[in-house]
């Protein structure tokens, strides 16, 4: 059953796997920037609270679409990345291919063109379960707990840390966020 609470946590993951899967576009970055999203984003944790606050200070900073771009690719996909955002990069034993078959198997089809582990990927998954499981929170819950919650935060924390930029640093903020507001049980 789809209730507003996992219908709020859905769009909430679509927007950060978009955010998390390329370098982010001007209609996107204008929408992050609005006043009005804290208000939508509907969280009041210390974690929101920094997160908002950081993308409102790349708008006041004027990062342009060059300056976030660049960020993205020193970020993500320099040579070497700083951060590799995919859940076998932090832990071990991790079969990409496995996931591609939970999503397969599931019905769900990843938007992006990168591996399934990737965290826009497996966020884009989350996103999908309230379309094609008869008990979405149930299945977000246990997905998040058994692969986001094992390594996001770090991966997060660590976006938060190295991006050059105020607005990548709010997005590390507003996914570590998310997860956390992903019912543990």
């Amino acid at each position: 059953m789809l209730t507003a609470t996992t219908s709020g946590l859905s769009g909430r993951a679509m927007l950060l796997s978009t955010l998390l899967a390329h370098p982010i576009e001007n209609d996107q970055l204008w929408q992050i920037r609005d006043e009005s999203f804290g208000i939508q984003w509907d969280r009041n944790t210390p974690e929101a609270r920094r997160a908002i606050a950081l993308l409102r200070e790349s708008a006041t900073a004027r990062e342009n679409d060059a300056k976030l771009a660049a960020d993205f690719e020193r970020l993500f996909a320099g040579a070497p990345p700083r951060i590799i955002p995919r859940e076998s990069a932090y832990v071990p034993g991790v079969d990409p291919d496995e996931l591609h078959r939970l999503y397969d198997d599931a019905g769900v089809s990843i938007p992006w063109a990168l591996p399934p582990d990737h965290i826009a990927c497996e966020l884009a998954y989350v996103a999908q379960l309230p379309l094609v499981s008869p008990s979405p929170t149930r299945s977000m819950t246990a997905f998040v707990r058994d692969h986001l919650r094992t390594w996001a935060p770090l991966c997060l924390g660590e976006i938060s840390l190295r991006a050059g930029s105020l607005l990548y640093q709010g997005i590390g903020a507003l996914a570590m966020d998310y997860i956390e507001s992903i019912p543990a049980h």
